[in-house]
């Protein structure tokens, strides 16, 4: 019997659908997204407009939920580590 597709999570911008998706396939996890076909054409992102939905099939789901939040869970340690300035080279003379 064929996994139906649950959603797992919904974004905000196709742009960020289309990373979420390709990391989750690189996780060995199948990955679909939906988006209202107005939002698309119109590239409209407010007001629910712009909101694109994560879907996996039921089986991976725990597997693709995990993986979203280890991949949320990156993006905010990267957000709140201070940037550190580079190094100057010291020329031998």
């Amino acid at each position: 019997m064929a996994d139906h597709f649950e959603v797992v999570d919904t974004v905000f911008g196709r742009q960020e659908a289309e990373i979420i998706r390709s990391f989750l396939r690189a996780q060995d996890i199948s990955c679909e997204i939906s988006q209202e076909a107005a939002g698309y054409v119109i590239g409209m992102t407010v007001d629910g407009m712009g909101a694109v939905q994560i879907l996996v099939p039921s089986g991976q789901r725990e597997k693709a939920m995990d993986a979203l939040q280890h991949y949320r869970g990156r993006q905010a340690s990267k957000a709140l580590q201070p940037k550190r300035p580079k190094k100057a080279s010291r020329a031998k003379k």
